[in-house]
């Protein structure tokens, strides 16, 4: 068996948002800069998440980073047996990031730090709305500045959004993580992010009622329908009209990946 060599423990402290960032490297570098963007990844979920729930987050995260996918993978079935090929997930008990680098390493991370800031918020439940915000959230990165950027993840064509009728979407808002698991990676975190990308710029007040509503047991569907005199279709209708008229493109670094 291969020895797994522990480069370094890395602790860095985010004093003003009560939180810290263990971050344990294996078998390669994690350096100054990627741990800058992983900070500002953290700072802008957390004012995100903060404005929801009100307050920080205030727990202390263990993240495990990977440089050989063998030790990652053996590591991932030793402690969770996943049935899916994966290159992140987010250890809900132990409150631990597991992460494999490779050259989408920092947005993996993201996608990982949005399911972290949510646990027992109860979107977990929802599985289209948990992993849509986790997609959408990792999306934009702050620079030094303190600019957002977004990252395109879906090309809007691959989406085929004009092909799904109300049946569809109806149905897949209330899909389940069995379901899920039988989607193509399109199918699935391809459509939840564009259903949280629309809330997030046409309906950001929607998007707070559903997310809301999830905490006091109400279903994304049931806040969705009420919010509108005519219901889902309605909400299907503006969903599409954003798509057509919005063309997402990747960036060519995404393309060859």
């Amino acid at each position: 068996m291969k020895k797994i060599l522990f480069l370094f423990l890395l602790c860095f402290q985010f004093s003003a948002l009560s939180q810290e960032l263990r971050i344990n490297a294996i078998g390669i570098k994690v350096s100054i800069r990627e741990i800058a963007k992983v900070k500002r990844a953290l700072r802008f979920q957390n004012a995100f998440y903060r404005k929801l729930f009100g307050g920080t987050v205030d727990e202390e995260f263990d993240v495990k980073v990977f440089g050989d996918y063998s030790d990652f993978y053996r590591y991932a079935n030793n402690c969770c047996r996943l049935e899916s090929f994966t290159t992140a997930f987010f250890i809900e008990p132990k409150k631990e990031i597991v992460v494999f680098k490779n050259q989408e390493f920092l947005r993996s991370f993201s996608h990982e730090i949005s399911h972290a800031l949510t646990v027992g918020k109860g979107l977990h439940e929802y599985v289209w709305l948990d992993e849509g915000l986790a997609e959408v959230l990792s999306s934009y990165q702050m620079d030094d500045l303190g600019q957002v950027k977004e990252e395109v993840l879906f090309i809007t064509d691959s989406l085929k959004i004009g092909q799904k009728g109300n049946r569809y979407m109806t149905k897949f808002l209330a899909i389940d993580r069995e379901d899920w698991s039988s989607l193509s990676a399109v199918d699935s975190y391809g459509m939840a992010w564009a259903l949280v990308n629309y809330l997030y710029k046409d309906e950001p007040e929607l998007l707070t009622e559903v997310i809301r509503g999830v905490l006091k047991d109400l279903s994304p569907t049931e806040t969705i329908a009420a919010h509108y005199e005519k219901g889902l279709k309605v909400f299907f209708r503006g969903f599409r009209k954003h798509y057509r008229n919005q063309r997402y493109t990747l960036l060519k670094t995404r393309q060859k990946l």
